[in-house]
């Protein structure tokens, strides 16, 4: 009797120090490394969903593309009314706010269905688990190519043209690309185990947009716009932003970018080494 309750926390202790061990860590390393490698498997995977989601659909995702361009155009005029600036100054500034910020959320969105509807494929077949996460980035990356030309003639028609720094577009695409990894990997987990994060995620994002520098500049706030910034989409609709309308980027956004990716990272990567094998396990 003694030794059977002895034995207790023995193995719980050691169940724990598994999910830490040097094994752990590489395995977590290898699915990582495979997603990466196998990219071909998640670019299909992507467009497969992608093809699925408009299946008989006349228009298929152009569909979003359509209803972001009435969006731009009914609320960047009233908004520039408001605002009272010209409509040729301001439309550019929503365009290319709001399809950043479509992005954004389509990641946030999507991440929290990540291994939720590839429930099928994890219990079926041995794939890495980044490669669900890889796929939803890529299929997110398509739609919002699909939306670039409506900012792209908006751009043109405003009378905004490339620079230098329209460059940095790259690098910002990169980065937001980044943090949908690692928002996938960490909302996906959290929300397999706890299924109501997905509602009050959703609740969440609807008011974090009226919170996000879209349709107004933080300066229309003043002092308070400061606040603004506390907001981590912020920091990507500005990196973002001034990539589109080639203007030097604000050095506060990349710094805050590249610390949230760092950090974000991290604690992404050994929650995916403490986690990765009970996913299945949740769905």
């Amino acid at each position: 009797m003694g030794s059977g309750t002895e034995s207790l926390p023995v193995i719980l202790m050691s169940g724990h120090a598994h999910a830490w061990s040097r094994a752990a860590f590489a395995t977590a390393f290898a699915d990582i490394r495979d997603g990466v490698v196998t990219w071909r498997i998640s670019a299909l995977m992507g467009w497969s969903e992608l093809r699925r989601r408009y299946h008989r659909s006349l228009l298929g995702p152009f569909w979003i593309t359509l209803s972001m361009a009435i969006f731009i155009l009914l609320v960047g005029g009233v908004f520039s009314q408001l605002a009272s600036t010209s409509l040729r100054s301001f439309m550019p500034y929503v365009a290319t706010g709001y399809v950043t910020w479509l992005l954004l959320a389509s990641f946030v969105s999507d991440g929290c269905n990540v291994f939720i509807a590839a429930t099928r494929f994890l219990r079926q077949m041995r794939l890495p688990k980044s490669t669900f996460v890889l796929a939803m980035v890529w299929r997110d990356l398509m739609v919002f190519a699909h939306n670039l030309p409506v900012v792209l003639i908006i751009l043109a028609v405003c009378g905004i043209r490339p620079t230098l720094w329209t460059l940095m577009l790259i690098p910002a695409v990169m980065a937001t690309a980044a943090a949908g990894v690692i928002l996938g990997l960490v909302l996906g987990m959290v929300a397999s185990r706890f299924r109501d994060l997905i509602p009050i995620v959703t609740s969440l994002l609807q008011l974090t947009f009226f919170l996000t520098p879209v349709l107004y500049a933080p300066a229309h706030l003043g002092q308070a716009g400061d606040l603004l910034y506390l907001n981590p989409a912020t920091h990507f609709v500005g990196i973002m932003r001034s990539g589109f309308l080639g203007e030097a980027p604000s050095l506060l956004n990349w710094l805050a970018v590249l610390g949230m990716l760092v950090a974000g990272g991290l604690a992404g990567f050994l929650m995916f080494v403490r986690f990765r094998a009970r996913i299945t396990y949740w769905v």
